[in-house]
């Protein structure tokens, strides 16, 4: 597979001095696109259909096994899905963070000096990140979710191991087996 001159950036490479197999973008765009609806986690014959709407579904399924095989589609897909998971990942730290965040927002934050909801591109980023949903009402005006507060401190809370359950065991046992070690 060859790499694409046109792209102005510098690709990463192996200790040989090669570059990483499906760094760079598929030449065939539609390739490309091929492998960008199968990251959306679509089943290969819709992802096929994205990449060639005017396939058949008949053609779409054969071509798209044929695709998915092809050596150039597989490593690029392996990189992307190796690149798209190191993004995803959160370890506890962040978790942490984002739980803090929720638990502390303060709607104040959503609004201007004039008590006009600010538009959502202008909120920082902390309070977006703690925004469950926005739904316009009948009326055009907005209707703001967070996530919610409780549940928040409460997973915080247990990721602190700040609460324990206590339980409470009875077990009866005469003085003969305690004393003759039975029990």
């Amino acid at each position: 597979m060859k790499a694409r001159s046109d792209q102005g950036q510098k690709g990463k490479t192996l200790p040989s001095g090669e570059a990483v197999p499906g760094e760079q973008p598929l030449e065939n765009e539609q390739h490309e696109r091929f492998v960008q609806e199968l990251l959306m986690h679509r089943p290969q014959v819709r992802a096929y259909l994205k990449a060639y709407p005017d396939s058949s579904y008949e053609a779409a399924r054969a071509n798209s096994c044929r695709l998915i095989a092809d050596n150039g589609v597989k490593e690029r897909f392996a990189f992307l899905k190796t690149e798209q998971r190191s993004r995803l990942r959160m370890d506890s730290d962040e978790i942490h963070i984002r739980l803090v965040m929720a638990a502390i927002v303060d709607p104040a934050d959503l609004f201007d000096s004039k008590g006009n909801l600010l538009p959502i591109q202008d909120l920082p980023p902390e309070v977006r990140a703690c925004i469950e949903s926005v739904e316009t009402t009948k009326g055009g005006g907005k209707k703001v979710t967070f996530i919610s507060k409780g549940n928040a401190l409460q997973m915080l809370g247990r990721h602190q191991k700040m609460f324990t359950d206590k339980v409470e065991h009875t077990v009866k046992v005469t003085l003969e087996e305690l004393v003759g070690g039975e029990g």
